[in-house]
This record gives C-alpha cells, structure tokens and sequence, in this order.
C-alpha cells in the first residue's frame, strides 16, 4: 500500500486543498465584477490547511492590496485549523472566521455569517449589537 508521502500529487488531487487558488480566482471574479460596491467579500470555506504549492500567504496578500475582505468557513471544530484560518487566510475590514460542527447547522451558521458580513459593512457610527 502506498503512503501518502510517496503518492503521484496528480493522484492525490482529490485530497488537496488548495485556498491560494479560491482566493486568486475570487480576487479575479471581484475584481472583474461590473457592479460597484463600497466592499468586497470573499468566503472561503475548508476542513483543512492549504496543502497545494506556497500557502494562502501570496494570494492573500494580492487579495488584501486590493481592498478585497476575505472570511473564513472553518469546517469542524478543530481549534488549530481556526487558528490557521486566522493567521493564514482572512483579512481585512471586518473579516472573521467562524466554524461550523455539524451539516444539519448549516442554515443557522449561515443566517449567523450574512448578518456578520451587513454589521461589517454598516457605517462607523451605526449601532452595533453582539452576534452569538
């Protein structure tokens, strides 16, 4: 049986997780985009750290310079793939990320993310209110 370690990557294309695209591409649909908006988001959503070629850190990057927010989805409750989603993926104004347990949760978590993403776009002297 072959090891992970030793597999051809083409074969293992199933299994990579490649965020660095996502990000280019969103970065390129946003920037293509013939509607004018005051703030651009992007969603990325994942149940693992970028395993493809270089990381997030480049796209990004790119991504940020551009004045583009980029969220995260974390799939599961894995603390350390939080962390890696905030260190490594999301940014700039009012990004966050938020994890997700369970598929039936799925319309609450995503009721919770839309309501995130207009308090993040509101006015700086809007009230603000506490999402749980």
């Amino acid at each position: 049986m072959e090891q992970d370690g030793d597999a051809d990557p083409a074969a293992m294309h199933d299994r990579l997780t490649d965020m660095s695209e996502a990000i280019a591409v969103a970065s390129l649909l946003l920037a293509s985009s013939p509607h004018a908006t005051q703030r651009a988001v992007m969603n990325i959503c994942a149940n693992g750290t970028d395993n493809f070629e270089g990381g997030t850190e480049s796209s990004r990057d790119a991504a940020l310079a551009q004045g583009f927010t980029i969220n995260g989805l974390v799939l599961g409750q894995d603390a350390e793939l939080a962390q890696y989603f905030r260190s490594s993926v999301i940014g700039g104004p009012g990004a966050f990320a938020m994890d997700i347990s369970d598929a039936k949760d799925a319309g609450e978590f995503m009721t919770r993310k839309l309501v995130r993403d207009l308090l993040a776009s509101a006015p700086a002297d809007a009230p603000r209110f506490r999402i749980e």
